[in-house]
């Protein structure tokens, strides 16, 4: 099915759908009035014995059969709630509508065997149904051709073919082929009305997805401006974008702190042995390890600076930041990425320091940095490949 299949099968649904809502309204109105006109009948005559010529008295089966109908049609489009059908079911259920109004009307002749009265409801029908609902020429024309013959035949059979009857039978025709014309500008009117409000929607859908383009395009640039590209960790612009935010949280409540400086050993020799590239490959790495531990954690985790990373931990324990430093040394280790030229180990190894602060003033979180820096040199110049972890240093 095309594009153009579609949209038709999508326009004919909502027509559909406009029928039934404006068949509910019309049926309602029919339905409460048949039933004030039998409730006024059966009063006046039972109460007050006022007797009523023919329409109003006549045969009470067929006011029973109008109201059998009108009742089931109030079932199904209020109580069902049934607005939404296939395009097929409420076709039918529109057209049988339209016919049986139309039809029942020839019950409203009168004992003289006049026309008029029928003539009359034929019109109230035909006036109140066709503009308001949206039909196809072909398949109104079917409909009213249908309902006019039936119509035509009952009210003969009942009063007999005289010139009466054609001029009755010219009137109607007249009177269904105004009403043909009456619908197809309410159709013409109603598929441009849609069409336009379909554009129109479609319009704000593209509108609202090449917003929602932009706003994750400048997400990602803003992700692109805090990321650094070789180990998708923080940047240093994000570390101190989050050591303000940890100020601000930290002005309201105080609170314990943690670094983690991380230095990745005798990497310069690792370059001079295996290239920038290699050593790209490297920090990649362990920027992808580093992530993971972060995630785990959820811990701030950022690039310092070259070969340089740091982990900023809020209110944890000391038995987690001493954890999380054996996970990393352990971690590396198993990466068992080969260096010849290192003074330590034959393969990859880092050496980290650590500290914990109970934060109070601002500038203590600085301090903090830096005696987790301090714990790392003095890692750095005692042999490497290990941790040291200050403890709980208060300013």
């Amino acid at each position: 099915m095309n594009n153009y299949d579609i949209k038709a099968e999508a326009m004919e649904f909502e027509a559909q759908k406009h029928n039934l809502k404006r068949l509910s309204f019309i049926n309602k109105i029919y339905l409460t009035s048949l039933v004030s006109i039998i409730f006024i009948i059966y009063t006046l005559e039972k109460v007050f014995t006022i007797h009523f010529e023919y329409p109003f008295s006549g045969s009470w089966f067929q006011y029973s059969i109008l109201l059998v109908v009108y009742s089931f049609y109030v079932f199904l489009l209020d109580i069902k709630k049934m607005k939404e059908v296939k395009s097929t079911m409420a076709k039918y259920l529109v057209h049988f509508y339209i016919a049986f109004s139309l039809s029942a009307t020839i019950q409203f002749s009168n004992i003289n065997h006049t026309a008029y009265m029928p003539i009359f409801f034929y019109t109230l029908v035909l006036i109140s149904t066709v503009p308001f609902l949206v039909m196809k020429s072909k398949e109104l024309a079917i409909t009213l051709s249908f309902s006019s013959l039936l119509w035509g035949i009952g009210l003969g059979i009942q009063n007999g073919y005289d010139a009466i009857i054609s001029l009755q039978g010219i009137y109607t025709f007249t009177l269904s082929a105004i009403a043909f014309f009456i619908s197809r500008t309410a159709y013409n009117g109603y598929l441009s009305s849609l069409e336009l409000r379909t554009q129109s929607a479609e319009e704000i859908q593209r509108l609202s997805n090449l917003t929602e383009l932009l706003k994750e395009a400048n997400r990602q640039l803003e992700q692109d401006a805090t990321l650094d590209p070789l180990t998708n960790l923080y940047n240093r612009r994000a570390y101190n974008d989050y050591l303000i935010e940890l100020q601000q949280r930290i002005l309201v409540t105080p609170q314990s702190v943690s670094v983690i400086m991380v230095d990745v050993d005798c990497f310069k020799l690792f370059n001079d042995t295996y290239g920038h590239s290699k050593g790209d490959h490297v920090l990649s790495k362990i920027g992808r390890l580093l992530h993971d531990i972060s995630a785990e954690y959820k811990c701030f985790a950022a690039r310092w600076g070259g070969e340089e990373f740091v982990l900023i931990l809020p209110n944890a324990t000391e038995e987690v930041v001493e954890r999380i430093c054996l996970q990393i040394k352990a971690s590396v280790h198993e990466l068992d990425i080969e260096h010849e030229s290192s003074t330590i180990n034959r393969v990859v190894t880092v050496s980290m320091g650590a500290c914990t602060k109970f934060i109070t003033e601002l500038n203590e979180i600085y301090e903090c940095i830096s005696e987790a820096d301090a714990a790392l040199y003095s890692v750095k110049e005692n042999g490497r490949n290990s941790f040291e972890y200050r403890h709980q240093i208060h300013a």
